[in-house]
């Protein structure tokens, strides 16, 4: 494998790389999600081996990621959940969990499960392709991508 792109997208450690490979990725399909341990996360073009924009950490810790055609939907462990638009890299709106369950309800979404740490989630398969940890204490992520592995095979959704 020959090293195709290099990226420094956090202050803190990486938490957990996921391939954004199902349709309601949308414009992100193919893309990675990358979280760090402060919860911002980052995402990275596979096909332009660019990186396309970050979404900042929040006070509380991150919680649950869900896909949704041009929206990410983030709860976080105050009850709160974050709303950005992937189109336009922009935030839309703050709500709580209530809310941001009634928006779930009522639109085509997947989780994305990236939090190694998640109690419901230690039964599942893990969606990321590093388990926490997995880079150390390095904030830098380095991509040596020969061919992308499919979502199925990764176990990256229910």
């Amino acid at each position: 494998m020959e090293l195709l792109g290099s990226w420094t997208l956090f202050a803190d450690p990486v938490q957990a790389i996921a391939l954004l490979d199902v349709p309601q990725a949308g414009i992100l399909r193919d893309c990675a999600l990358c979280t760090s341990r402060d919860g911002t996360i980052g995402i990275i073009s596979l096909k332009e081996m660019d990186q396309l924009f970050l979404i900042p950490a929040s006070r509380a810790p991150l919680r649950r990621i869900f896909l949704g055609g041009k929206d990410v939907l983030l709860a976080y462990a105050n009850g709160k959940a974050r709303v950005w638009n992937v189109e336009t890299c922009e935030f839309r709106r703050s709500t709580g969990l209530d809310a941001g369950e009634d928006m779930l309800q009522s639109g085509d979404w997947a989780e994305l499960y990236v939090n190694p740490s998640c109690q419901k989630c230690s039964d599942r398969p893990r969606s990321s392709l590093l388990e926490e940890g997995g880079f150390g204490a390095e904030s830098a992520i380095s991509a040596a991508v020969s061919q992308l592995p499919e979502a199925s095979d990764l176990g990256m959704f229910e």
